[in-house]
């Protein structure tokens, strides 16, 4: 079975063959941990992670009910199916150059939502949240990774930052991992790419595009995102 997936996933799937550990079944997804960090398959249904194999299933039939995994040869076997990665796909944000200042408060009011549910919260320091809230990716994990993706997407250079691990969910961990090197799910891609051509209603579109996935943390990856660029503005403003 062929997927896309980011070329950093293709790098670690690389190497000796091992054994990965099912953490999560579901119709439209599967986790596994591989070398400590959480690696998925998902169908056209499911948010598209950047630490997951898409397929272009509808969804994933009898691969939900997994029961063993392993890498061998760069692929990934889910009981006797093979998965490999048949195109690169590219989830990283493009650069942001000088935002300008109305285009946080877009952001700030797709998110409320999240900003609502967090509350007191946001006046902390954003590591100390990490794993607060509840799912597979804690609402508080969501925001840091839009603040993160927005950073490297404005060339701000992040903090040596701590291992989140042992702090929240294996795929929450992840994700902050990929968010730190600008990967992605491809709606907030897109939510950049608007914010960098600087037209409002296009802007509007995509941060209630990315607001719109999951739950919660669609609301939490673009208040995050609303938070980082309402900084920087501010940051320019006092320089």
């Amino acid at each position: 079975m062929a997927t896309a997936a980011t070329a950093r996933l293709r790098d670690r799937l690389a190497g000796q063959d091992r054994p990965a550990t099912v953490v999560h079944r579901g119709r439209h997804a599967v986790y596994l941990d591989l070398d400590g960090w959480c690696i998925g398959v998902v169908s056209l249904r499911a948010t598209a992670v950047p630490c997951a194999l898409r397929t272009a299933l509808p969804d994933l039939g009898a691969l939900a009910d997994v029961a063993e995994a392993r890498v061998a040869d760069g692929e990934l076997w889910l009981d006797d199916t093979v998965v490999r990665i048949g195109r690169l796909q590219d989830l990283t944000v493009p650069r942001l150059p000088s935002p300008r200042p109305w285009l946080a408060d877009v952001l700030l009011e797709a998110g409320r939502s999240a900003a609502d549910e967090l509350g007191d919260l946001l006046t902390r320091s954003p590591w100390s949240l990490v794993g607060r809230g509840s799912g597979l990716t804690p609402l508080a994990d969501d925001v840091l990774c839009g603040r993160l993706a927005l950073q490297h997407a404005l060339g701000v250079t992040s903090p040596d930052l701590p291992d989140p691990r042992d702090s929240t969910t294996l795929l929450s961990a992840t994700l902050l991992a990929c968010a730190g090197h600008g990967e992605v799910i491809p709606e907030f891609r897109l939510l950049v790419h608007a914010l960098a051509s600087g037209d409002r209603p296009a802007v509007r579109r995509a941060a209630d595009a990315v607001a719109a996935v999951g739950h919660t943390s669609g609301a939490g990856l673009v208040l995050g995102a609303g938070l980082a660029l309402q900084e920087s503005i501010e940051q320019d403003g006092a320089a």
